[in-house]
């Protein structure tokens, strides 16, 4: 009995298909690519964009809002004058009338006189359209919504086209953290590819990839700071509590705090001295929409209140590293709870 491919092995399957006739460009004239999982549509067309470039065509991008009558006619019925083969990548397309009625004048693919590469925004195309494309023979490439198993063949794909060796262990860590965030999963992947360069030979164990989820993310980073700019302590409390449940590092969170008391302190000593806080705001590279929320913050205190936020980070950081009877979301608390008036 032969084993029925998974959704994600139909997938991987629709797109080499799809690229053995990108080679020429006579075998494909539209290609479709649609379905409800957003991370696959993207790396989807990104994949063929790179493909078609590396086959030597000249990739052409167009926002299917934009296009006119006259613009879809013209299109599909005259070749470049410029270019020798060219395709034509149609961005957040849905259900255009226009393209509707230029599609029902196409007899059949062989008049197509460019090759086109559909991105259909909508999770499902409209009865309608897909009529007309049945007709023509278009190629579908269906990007689905993954199950776990699914999204554990997706994560040993993109290892291995990372050049990472990933033991079974370490594909579970990857799957416990990011099988509902699929474009997280691929950031942290490549980006742990990188810190790992030099040492891809080896495999990579659940250690390695907890200990680089451990190291704070800059979007969680960024959300710390926010809530502490606007003073929502009870949401800070419940985020360091989140990411320590998440295995993140508590010296990686301890550095976010010390660096945004470290930032509130020396911006209230020099409250009076533009230069010097414009000093401030480059060495702590602190942009410009942050540095105005900085000042409306420090308002609230007083120099001593800071000065002793800033201090207890260093207690902080001196009682986790020796971890001697130390709960890591107490000690990360105790420093919140300086900036309670």
């Amino acid at each position: 009995m032969i084993k029925e491919k998974s959704k994600f092995e139909q997938f991987s399957a629709s797109v080499e298909k799809v690229k053995k006739k990108l080679v020429s460009l006579e075998e494909a004239k539209i290609v479709v690519i649609s379905g409800e999982e957003d991370y696959l549509k993207y790396t989807c067309k990104k994949d063929l964009q790179d493909f078609c470039s590396h086959q030597g065509h000249t990739n052409y991008f167009v926002e299917e809002s934009n296009q006119s009558s006259c613009d879809w006619e013209q299109l599909f019925s005259q070749k470049s004058l410029f270019e020798k083969s060219a395709v034509y990548f149609i961005k957040r397309l849905d259900s255009s009338n226009r393209l509707l009625s230029h599609l029902r004048q196409v007899k059949n693919l062989k008049h197509m006189q460019n090759t086109f590469i559909f991105h259909w925004n909508d999770n499902k195309i409209q009865a309608t359209y897909k009529k007309e494309l049945d007709r023509l023979g278009v190629d579908f490439i269906a990007c689905p919504k993954l199950n776990t198993s699914e999204v554990r063949d997706l994560i040993r794909k993109h290892s291995k086209d990372l050049g990472l060796n990933l033991s079974n262990e370490a594909v579970g860590v990857w799957l416990d953290y990011f099988s509902n965030s699929l474009f997280e999963l691929h950031n942290e992947m490549e980006t742990l590819s990188l810190s790992l360069q030099n040492t891809t030979k080896r495999q990579v164990m659940g250690d390695d990839v907890l200990e680089h989820i451990g190291n704070i993310r800059q979007d969680h980073a960024f959300k710390l700071q926010d809530l502490l700019l606007q003073s929502r302590f009870s949401e800070v409390y419940l985020l360091i509590s989140s990411l320590l449940q998440r295995q993140t590092n508590s010296l990686a969170i301890l550095g976010v705090l010390s660096r945004f008391c470290r930032a509130s302190y020396w911006l209230k000593h020099f409250e009076k001295s533009q230069s010097c806080q414009n000093q401030i705001c480059r060495e702590l590279k602190i942009p410009s929409f942050v540095f105005k929320r900085y000042s409306i913050f420090i308002r609230q205190y007083s120099l001593t209140q800071l000065k002793f936020a800033y201090r207890s980070c260093g207690k902080a950081d001196q009682v986790l590293k020796t971890k001697y009877g130390a709960c890591d979301a107490l000690v990360l608390s105790e420093i919140v709870e300086k900036f309670y008036k």
